[in-house]
C-alpha cells in the first residue's frame, strides 16, 4: 500500500525494512520507483546465563556449590554488542567480576551461605540497554551427620546392634547418607543396619547434599561379644 509522505516514515518493525518511493509530478509522471533498506534497532543485547552443578528446591529457588561455574554469552544480531558489566552482590556485597568469552566465573567463597544476585547489564553500538539477573544461594557447606547406636538383647541371651543415621543440611539438603562396615565399599543408607554376629566392627558414615559438598567421614566402633556359654552339668 502507497502512503503519501508527509515529511517522515515512522519504522516499527524490528530487524529489516524495506522502503520504497517515487515522485510524481502534477501531470501525473512517474520517476522511477526506488528502494533504500534500513535496520530498527531498539532492543539491547541479547544475554545468555548457563550456570552448573545447580540443584533446584522444591521452592524453585537454585542453589550453586564450590564447583559451580558461570557462563556469560552476549550478542547483538543488528548493532552489534559494545560492552557490559557483570555483578555478583548480596545484601551487604557487590563484586564486579570480569567478563572473558574463554573463562567461566567463578563464584568467590565469601558469598558462601548467602543469597546471592548475578546482574549482567549490556549495551549495544547504538546505546541500546539490556539488563539479567538471577538469585540464587551458594552452599559450600556440608551435611552435619548423627548416629544413633542402639545395643539389645535378643531371646537367646545375645546382643544385637541397631545404627540409626540421620543428616541435616539447611541449604540445598541432603541427597545421600554412606556407610561402610569394616573398609567395605560406601553404600548409600536406606535402612537401619543391623549387626548381629559377635566380633569388633567400625562403622563409617558420609554425607553429601545435593550441591555436591561432603561431610566429613565419622566413625563408630561397634563391639558384640559372644553368648555366654552354658555351664557344664555333671550327672550322678
Amino acid at each position: 500500500k502507497w502512503l503519501t509522505y508527509q515529511g517522515g516514515v515512522q519504522l516499527y518493525k524490528e530487524g529489516l525494512n524495506l522502503i520504497q518511493y517515487y515522485s510524481e509530478d502534477r501531470l501525473g509522471n512517474r520517476e522511477k520507483i526506488k528502494t533504500m533498506d534500513y535496520i530498527l534497532d531498539r532492543e539491547g543485547p541479547n544475554i545468555e546465563v548457563e550456570i552448573t552443578n545447580t540443584y533446584e528446591g522444591k521452592d524453585k529457588f537454585t542453589y550453586t556449590g564450590k564447583k559451580s561455574q558461570i557462563t556469560i554469552t552476549i550478542s547483538d544480531l543488528y548493532s552489534g554488542f559494545k560492552s557490559a558489566k557483570t555483578f555478583l552482590r548480596s545484601a551487604n556485597e557487590s563484586i564486579e567480576m570480569e567478563l572473558n568469552k574463554e573463562k567461566s566465573i567463578s563464584i568467590p567463597k565469601n558469598f558462601s551461605e548467602k543469597t546471592v544476585e548475578l546482574f549482567v547489564i549490556a549495551t549495544d553500538r547504538l546505546g541500546n540497554i539490556k539488563t539479567y539477573s538471577k538469585f540464587f544461594k551458594h552452599d559450600l557447606t556440608p551435611p552435619e551427620l548423627n548416629i544413633l547406636t542402639i545395643t539389645k538383647m535378643d531371646g537367646n541371651q545375645r546382643k544385637i546392634s541397631i545404627s540409626q543415621i540421620t543428616a541435616n543440611d539447611s541449604s540445598s539438603g541432603v541427597q545421600n547418607i554412606f556407610y561402610s562396615l569394616n573398609n567395605s565399599f560406601l553404600q548409600a543408607y536406606l535402612d537401619p543396619i543391623l549387626i548381629s554376629e559377635p566380633g569388633e566392627y567400625e562403622l563409617q558414615i558420609q554425607a553429601v547434599d545435593n550441591v555436591g559438598n561432603k561431610s566429613k567421614s565419622q566413625y563408630e566402633r561397634i563391639y558384640i561379644p559372644s553368648p555366654p556359654q552354658k555351664p557344664n552339668t555333671i550327672k550322678r
